[in-house]
């Protein structure tokens, strides 16, 4: 059983109190106003985006600078955005 992936089902974040944690709280509130369409269906170019931001969180996890590279994937992904 996979225990380092954060839980998908709001229940199971009320049960362990997550939704109270400051580094995990932002991605409850993403859940919270999702639809529950996959970004890839939303986005015909998703796979593009999702290289972007895949290659800075990586980096990140490798001590590099998180806002610096978040903020380089987020504007080589807008090109890719719909309009």
């Amino acid at each position: 059983m996979r225990t380092a992936d954060l839980p998908v089902r709001i229940s199971v974040v009320k049960e362990m109190n997550m939704e109270q944690d400051p580094l995990v709280s932002p991605f409850y509130k993403m859940l919270e106003r999702s639809d529950d369409i996959p970004a890839f269906l939303l986005n015909s170019n998703w796979n593009e985006i999702n290289r972007n931001l895949s290659a800075a969180v990586n980096a990140v996890m490798l001590g590099q600078d998180a806002e610096k590279l978040l903020n380089k994937a987020v504007e080589d992904s807008e090109k890719y955005m719909k309009k």
